[in-house]
């Protein structure tokens, strides 16, 4: 996530998703802090764009449950193990 994020980028990528572009996202955090104090995260502008286009994010990382089924997929780990 670029730290210069501007609203024609924004509306841009809206535009995408109206046309039936698919929305993801790593993660929902809301916060995160870098060097100056508390920042926006994905989540925030995954929320952003759901609600301005009426799209579904599809949350791929932590604690995704898509996440965490492809890793045990990839160490070939029963669902039983897992739980």
């Amino acid at each position: 996530l670029s730290r210069l994020v501007s609203y024609d980028q924004l509306n841009r990528a809206a535009r995408c998703l109206l046309e039936g572009s698919q929305l993801l996202g790593c993660h929902r955090n809301r916060l995160w802090h870098d060097d100056d104090g508390k920042a926006l995260s994905c989540g925030a502008w995954l929320a952003a764009l759901e609600h301005g286009t009426g799209a579904a994010a599809e949350v791929f990382g932590k604690p995704s449950k898509a996440f965490f089924d492809e890793a045990r997929r990839a160490a070939s780990m029963p669902r039983s193990e897992s739980s």
